[in-house]
């Protein structure tokens, strides 16, 4: 169970998350999905299918 500043920063970031995998999606050279998972929600631990799992529910 997360904390609760987790609890309030995780809608927000979840907005911004789904935009950014959108725009950078795009750019040549840019991350893929999973590392965009990773930067904007770095203080999960997430393994590579959990952040794979998370960029394919937000595309």
């Amino acid at each position: 169970m997360p904390d609760p500043a987790s609890r309030d920063l995780l809608p927000v970031m979840s907005a911004l998350l789904t935009t950014a995998i959108r725009d950078l999606r795009g750019h040549p050279g840019g991350p893929d999905p999973i590392d965009v998972v990773r930067r904007f929600l770095w203080w999960l631990p997430l393994n590579h299918d959990e952040a794979r799992a998370i960029a394919l529910r937000m595309r």
